[in-house]
């Protein structure tokens, strides 16, 4: 497996690809590291913001998705947001803050958002949002 370079952009972004993902880092914050799988592009495996804002860290992750093929399914997973032994308000915590982010991110995108909820994957919990995929004909499909 090979890491490419990273390849910076205006905004501070930075996007690389290897043989399995797209990871995204950001040239001010060290902790800021996202990644989407290759295979399955509703897939985000990996969401650490670092030490930026809500604003800030939408505007990253609305242009990687961006970057990285956009929206084409009608879910977004981000995967591993909790452990399935975290307290529940860990969870919630971190499922609110995450989900949040997404959301913003993905009305930057234009895309609307159905409905958001948690799911177990095995040890962990992601979160799944839903969205509202416009049908061919105009009207909006759930």
């Amino acid at each position: 497996m090979v890491l490419l370079e990273w390849s910076y952009y205006p905004s501070g972004l930075g996007i690389r690809k290897d043989d399995f993902s797209w990871q995204a880092s950001y040239q001010r914050d060290q902790r800021f590291f996202l990644r989407r799988s290759l295979d399955d592009l509703s897939a985000v495996t990996d969401i650490l913001v670092g030490d930026q804002g809500d604003d800030t860290s939408a505007k990253l992750f609305s242009e990687f998705l961006w970057r990285t093929g956009g929206i084409a399914t009608e879910t977004l997973t981000l995967n591993n947001i909790a452990n399935r032994s975290d307290k529940p308000d860990v969870v919630v915590s971190s499922f609110d803050c995450i989900t949040a982010i997404a959301k913003r991110a993905l009305g930057m995108l234009d895309v609307t958002v159905a409905d958001s909820h948690l799911q177990e994957n095995g040890r962990f919990w992601d979160a799944v949002i839903r969205l509202s995929i416009p049908d061919k004909s105009g009207s909006l499909r759930n």
